[in-house]
């Protein structure tokens, strides 16, 4: 009615609390790619659609924006991500190493999730299967991310950057 809108976000803003894409495929099951927190530090995991349960650590529930909870990912991306803010020309290019590892990883897996869903003998098989493969991504993110903040911590404590060679401090 000749009443126009303006509602532009900046994309990687901190006031983020989840970020997602969604990924249609013709004769597959969708790809809900979803992040806790900021697109510039949190990383995205692959949620089949048709999957019957969600994650522990991303159910809605699990802490909230005043209760911290331990097996939350919003709360471990948060964690990560207010580090990476004080510091972000060290540790922020430190946190988009681990979440392009991560992102990048994903995407190559996906076919042979596909695949392995695709060989279900029945519809209820493969949301089966799609859920076991949507909770064991979104955990092991979890967990990956858990390291990653303690890792973090030694690598930048007090404002010095830790060498490391092989792997160790």
């Amino acid at each position: 009615d000749g009443v126009e809108y303006c509602n532009e976000r900046a994309t990687a803003t901190q006031q983020t609390g989840f970020w997602l894409c969604g990924q249609a495929r013709e004769g597959k099951a969708g790809i809900l790619w979803f992040g806790t927190d900021d697109a510039a530090t949190s990383p995205l995991t692959p949620i089949y659609v048709n999957s019957l349960e969600v994650p522990e650590c991303l159910r809605e529930g699990n802490g909230t924006m005043l209760k911290y909870s331990d097996t939350s990912m919003f709360w471990i991306t948060n964690r990560v991500a207010q580090f990476a803010y004080l510091r972000y020309n060290t540790v922020g290019k430190t946190v988009r190493e681990y979440v392009d590892k991560w992102e990048n990883k994903m995407l190559e897996l996906v076919p042979a999730m596909d695949a392995k869903i695709g060989s279900a003998k029945n519809a209820k098989k493969a949301q089966q299967i799609a859920t076991e493969l949507t909770l064991k991504n979104a955990y092991t993110l979890f967990y990956i991310w858990e390291d990653l903040d303690k890792y973090l911590m030694i690598k930048y404590i007090d404002g010095n950057v830790k060498g490391e060679e092989n792997g160790k401090f």
